[in-house]
C-alpha cells in the first residue's frame, strides 16, 4: 500500500484507483476448496448455456411482434430483464435496490415514490463495475455514453524524484525503500464531446480512462434528444474501486439546475469488501475478461451489490429542488456538482479531488509495477 502512496487522496486519505484485496492471506482451507471451485464453475457454465439458448429462441419468436412494437418493446425487455436476473442468480449475486431519502420532510412519502427513468431521461451514476452497467440495460434499455476528452496535464508532483525513506518511517522494517513523489490532484481536462455506444463497448471500457478512441463525439444533449432509451451518464470517467467518490467532470456543460426537459436519476452502487472467499467486485483497473470470468465462476460466496437510488423529489430535475444548497456562484457545472454531492450523500461515501486525470498517472504507475514483478 505504502508504494501507492503518492496517489492517495490528499483530503481524504483514500486511495480511490487501488484495487481492493483482501486483508488476509490464502489459508490452508482456501487451497483445499480448490476442487469444489472447479466444479461449481463447470456447474455455473452448464446453466449460463441453458439460459442463453433459452433466451435466444424465446427472443427469436418475439420478432414476430416487431409490427406491434409496443408490445414487442414490453416484452423484449422483459425478456433482457430475466436474462440478467437468471445470470446474476447463477452467479451467485444479491442485488438489492432501495430508494432513499435524504430529507427527513420527505422519507414520510418515500412508500410511494417510483424510480422509472424515461426516454430522454439521465440515469446518473458513480462507476465502480461492469454489474451496474448490465443492471441498468437490462432493466431500463439504456443508451450509454463515453467522453472524448483532452489529454490530461503531466502528473504534478512535489518534488522530481522519488522520495528515499528508512523501513523505520514508513513503518515497514528497517530496509529503505523508494517511495514516487506525492501527486497533487491534477487540474481538469475539458470533455471535448461524447460518442454513443453499444454496451460491448461500455463493458470493454471497464477501468480505461480517456480519451477513449473513436469518432468525433457530439453534445451529449443531442445524443439524449435522439436516445430510444434513458441515457446512461457516468460523470467519473473511469471506475474506482468503490471507497469514494471521484471528481466528476464537466460533462454537462452550462445546463440548468432544475433542467426543463427531462429529469434526472440519481444512483449510488456500492459492493462489499473482498475476503478470501468473496472476490471483489470493483473494477478500478483494467482486467482482463478471462481473469474476470474464472474469478465470477468459481466463488462459492454470495456477491451482495446495493443500488441506493435517489428519492425523484430531491432530484436536481425536481421543481422545489434548492440549488443554493450545492452550488456557488460562478460554477461551471451546477448540474454535475449537484449529483455529485448527492451521490455521495446517498451512498454515503466520501468525496475525493481526485479524478479521471490522476487515474491516468496511477496506471501507468501500477502497470509498471506490475510488469516487474513478471519478470
Amino acid at each position: 500500500m505504502e508504494k501507492f502512496s503518492a496517489y492517495r487522496d490528499p483530503g481524504t486519505g483514500i486511495h480511490p484507483f487501488l484495487p481492493p484485496t483482501s486483508p488476509n492471506p490464502p489459508t490452508a482451507l482456501h487451497t483445499a476448496l480448490i476442487p469444489l471451485r472447479a466444479l461449481v464453475a463447470v456447474l455455473r457454465v452448464v446453466f449460463l448455456l441453458a439460459v442463453g439458448i433459452v433466451w435466444s429462441a424465446v427472443r427469436l419468436v418475439s420478432l414476430l411482434l416487431i409490427p406491434i412494437w409496443p408490445l414487442y418493446i414490453l416484452l423484449a425487455t422483459s425478456l433482457d430483464a430475466s436474462l440478467a436476473q437468471s445470470c446474476f442468480l447463477i452467479l451467485g449475486f444479491h442485488i438489492s435496490s432501495e430508494i432513499v431519502a435524504l430529507n427527513r420532510s420527505k422519507a414520510k412519502d418515500i412508500s410511494h415514490a417510483r424510480w422509472r427513468p424515461k426516454r430522454g431521461d439521465l440515469i446518473v451514476s458513480n462507476w465502480i463495475s461492469w454489474i451496474e452497467i448490465i443492471w441498468f440495460a437490462a432493466k431500463y434499455r439504456a443508451t450509454f455514453v463515453l467522453p472524448l476528452a483532452a489529454a490530461p496535464a503531466a502528473p504534478a508532483a512535489a518534488t522530481s524524484s522519488p522520495i528515499s525513506s528508512t523501513g523505520r518511517r514508513t513503518g515497514t522494517g528497517s530496509a529503505a525503500i523508494s517511495l514516487p513523489p506525492p501527486v497533487s490532484s491534477q487540474p481538469r481536462a475539458p470533455i471535448l464531446g461524447f460518442r454513443r455506444v453499444s454496451l460491448f463497448q461500455m463493458l470493454s471500457a471497464v477501468g480505461s480512462t480517456p480519451p477513449f478512441p473513436g469518432s468525433e463525439g457530439e453534445p451529449l444533449e443531442e445524443i439524449r434528444k435522439r436516445a430510444r432509451g434513458p441515457l446512461v451518464v457516468f460523470p467519473e470517467c473511469t471506475t474506482s474501486n468503490g471507497r469514494a467518490v471521484l471528481r466528476f467532470a464537466e460533462v454537462f456543460g452550462g445546463s440548468v439546475v432544475p433542467p426543463k426537459e427531462y429529469h434526472v436519476w440519481l444512483v449510488c452502487v456500492k459492493c462489499e469488501p473482498p475476503t478470501n472467499f468473496q472476490p471483489s467486485l470493483a473494477l478500478s483497473t483494467p482486467t482482463s475478461l478471462r481473469t474476470v470470468l474464472l474469478t465470477l465462476l468459481s466463488s462459492l460466496s454470495l456477491q451482495p451489490v446495493h443500488l441506493r437510488l435517489l428519492n425523484p423529489a430531491e432530484s436536481p430535475s425536481s421543481q422545489t429542488f434548492v440549488v443554493s444548497q450545492y452550488v456557488t456562484p460562478g460554477m461551471r457545472d451546477p448540474l454535475s456538482e449537484c449529483c455529485a454531492a448527492l451521490i455521495a450523500q446517498v451512498g454515503r461515501m466520501r468525496r475525493t479531488g481526485m479524478g479521471w486525470e490522476d487515474k491516468v498517472g496511477f496506471l501507468e504507475f501500477y502497470r509498471g509495477r506490475e510488469g516487474k514483478k513478471r519478470q
